[in-house]
């Protein structure tokens, strides 16, 4: 039993080690914009466009509408590799 948890000990490490790697060269931050009309299909152009605007390595990994009737928001949250 000491065998299989020293084992699982490891490989979780190196999980956790890789994450940590990845997340080391990123570099990443959120913007938003006010608009009149905030649907997924606007504000992922919205975003594409503005990505493209910073740098071709810029790449748009999420994004998403608030707001409520009046006031819409669309949120984009962009990484690049150092």
């Amino acid at each position: 039993m000491d065998r299989r948890h020293a084992i699982t000990c490891f490989l979780f490490a190196i999980v956790l080690l890789g994450d940590f790697a990845v997340a080391a060269d990123d570099y990443c931050f959120e913007e938003y914009q006010d608009c009149v009309i905030c649907t997924g299909f606007l504000c992922k152009a919205g975003c594409w466009v503005n990505a493209k605007l910073y740098g071709s390595d810029v790449k748009v990994k999420k994004h998403y509408c608030t707001g409520s009737m009046l006031k819409h928001r669309c949120h984009c949250y962009y990484c690049t590799h150092w």
